[in-house]
């Protein structure tokens, strides 16, 4: 409304043409609304218009994001904590004015509950440079690891359980 506004500033000062061409600039469903809401002749100024339509689409602007926001970020159960992180990094950038406390808290709120979260817990970690700190030093070495020992990087492999079945190398004994 605001950009529309200003061109028709430039070009005119009448709130009447203002009113007739602005149908022109809608498409998809801003068009569909105006034709199906908006008769012809029940708009008397372009205020009122303005008024309409903006009550009408006020709803689709895009929200603040809060800590809520973060918080909701999880790690996943079978997810790579790589991608954790970069998911979280992303959602706590959109955030004003957070506190360290509240994204630390969000931080392990988030991980699963793994080793990493253990010695995360473990070593004292107070804020989240330090816990991102770690991370990376996490994920730097399970990235070794899975390179000197073969398997997808950064990837838990949940082992099923051994309900009495005996194993190959039991086997091999007997």
């Amino acid at each position: 409304m605001v950009a529309y506004a200003a061109q028709m500033n430039v070009q005119t000062g009448c709130g009447a043409t203002w009113c007739r061409y602005f149908p022109i600039t809608l498409k998809g469903l801003a068009l569909i609304w105006f034709n199906k809401h908006v008769p012809k002749g029940s708009i008397k100024s372009y205020s009122e218009l303005e008024k309409v339509f903006i009550s009408q689409f006020a709803a689709g602007r895009r929200h603040k994001k809060t800590s809520v926001n973060l918080i909701e970020v999880r790690q996943g159960e079978t997810k790579p904590l790589r991608n954790y992180i970069k998911r979280f990094n992303e959602e706590f950038l959109k955030i004003h004015n957070l506190k360290d406390e509240t994204k630390f808290a969000a931080l392990l709120a988030g991980l699963q509950p793994d080793d990493f979260k253990f010695e995360l817990i473990k070593s004292g970690v107070s804020n989240l440079e330090e816990a991102m700190e770690k991370a990376q030093m996490h994920i730097q070495a399970t990235d070794v690891f899975k390179i000197s020992w073969g398997g997808e990087c950064g990837t838990r492999q949940k082992q099923k359980p051994n309900l009495g079945e005996t194993s190959k190398s039991e086997k091999k004994k007997k």
